[in-house]
């Protein structure tokens, strides 16, 4: 009687660590297939860019276009995350990126954002320049040269700390547009001494608008920007940013990131 007594128990015991095993198992299965589950269903990360600021960022019709729409798409894509970008005003954009509604793509670092955002490695490097009507040009050495002048510039936009500083000490008066377009047109009625726009940016405008002669562009730069892509810190997507500049870094290395901005660049023109 002792000795069936000990096999039943033993039995039961050995039943009852089988349950448990098997329990285990099919915890673990579940939980992998809900983490799959939820990670498919997951909404893509929202990334918002200026809808008017070719051929960086813009939007035509329904579809979002640009090299920093590309950019991001292809790094996004390899990273095997999914993502969307939506285009707004610039004002909005800045707004949105804030809230934390979304990330924001090609934005530049200045003081004030870099306690708002945490930032990416660059993803791309913009030169300023100014832009005078031929007959009317000046010499320009730097920010004080612009003493006094009349100077057209994007809504919204941060030039870098410097310039964005002898604006606001009113060392200059600015005229804000909502596109380079604009801001060149202006120029060519007199409405301003000066604009400022990206060197790539102004050399497909002229060329779009045959401006070849009428326009002259100074030589020294009024800023060199790196662009970024940045989170609102409150969202702590410090580790996506990691991610995603570890990919950057790769495309670089490998030669494949060279290629596509001068692919793109290439169709541009």
């Amino acid at each position: 009687m002792i000795k069936n007594t000990f096999s039943v128990n033993r039995l039961s015991k050995l039943s009852a660590g089988y349950m448990r095993v098997i329990l285990l198992l099919v915890f673990t299965v579940f939980s992998v297939l809900f983490t799959q589950t939820v990670w498919a269903q997951s909404p893509a990360i929202q990334i918002a860019v200026d809808n008017d600021n070719p051929p960086y960022m813009y939007q035509e019709g329904s579809i979002v276009k640009g090299l920093y729409p590309l950019l991001l798409r292809t790094v996004f894509h390899r990273m095997g995350v999914p993502l969307e970008v939506r285009a707004y005003p610039w004002k909005r954009v800045l707004h949105i990126g804030e809230s934390g509604k979304a990330g924001v793509g090609g934005a530049y670092q200045t003081e004030p954002r870099l306690k708002i955002f945490d930032y990416s490695k660059p993803i791309y490097t913009e030169t300023l320049l100014l832009y005078v009507n031929t007959d009317k040009a000046f010499q320009f050495n730097g920010l004080e040269d612009l003493k006094g002048k009349r100077v057209g510039i994007i809504k919204g936009w941060s030039y870098g700390d410097p310039f964005d500083k002898a604006k606001q000490d009113g060392l200059f008066t600015v005229y804000p547009v909502n596109s380079d377009t604009t801001n060149f047109k202006n120029l060519l009625l007199g409405r301003v001494d000066c604009i400022v726009a990206t060197k790539l940016s102004g050399f497909l405008t002229i060329k779009k608008n045959d401006y070849h002669h009428k326009f002259k562009i100074l030589k020294r730069p009024v800023a060199v920007n790196h662009t970024y892509l940045v989170f609102a810190k409150h969202l702590k997507y410090q580790a996506l940013l990691n991610q995603f500049d570890g990919v950057l870094m790769k495309m670089k290395e490998e030669g494949t990131y060279d290629e596509l901005v001068a692919g793109f660049l290439e169709s541009s023109q």
